[in-house]
């Protein structure tokens, strides 16, 4: 996610139309609509995000919580955001590792969950 928290808001945007209409006005909004039904992309139930940690992130991520509180609970996608502490600027291989070790257990995870539905 980094510092672009406004990324999740787009997705959403894109996955869940009928919840967060964000594109109405958007100049191809038709062509956005064919993009969805050619990749049959999935309305979504649940929002993951791996990020680094630090203080900037932890503000951004109040700035997304921020926002999805104003979103109605009726309808709203399960929200769940894993930090990794320690990598904050994904400028040493140490740092680098840690969030793809992350990222890989998050997606596993996910993965293990989905046998179970």
């Amino acid at each position: 996610m980094g510092t672009s928290w406004q990324v999740i808001p787009e997705l959403l945007g894109l996955t869940n139309p009928e919840f967060l209409d964000l594109y109405v006005h958007h100049p191809h909004r038709a062509r956005l609509d064919r993009v969805r039904r050619q990749f049959e992309v999935p309305t979504v139930q649940e929002i993951w995000a791996v990020t680094t940690g630090g203080r900037i992130i932890d503000q951004a991520i109040d700035k997304l919580y921020d926002w999805y509180g104003l979103l109605p609970a009726s309808g709203r996608p399960l929200l769940r955001i894993w930090q990794v502490k320690g990598a904050d600027d994904l400028a040493f291989e140490a740092e680098c590792n840690q969030m793809a070790e992350c990222i890989w257990r998050v997606a596993l995870l996910n993965s293990f969950l989905h046998l179970f539905v």
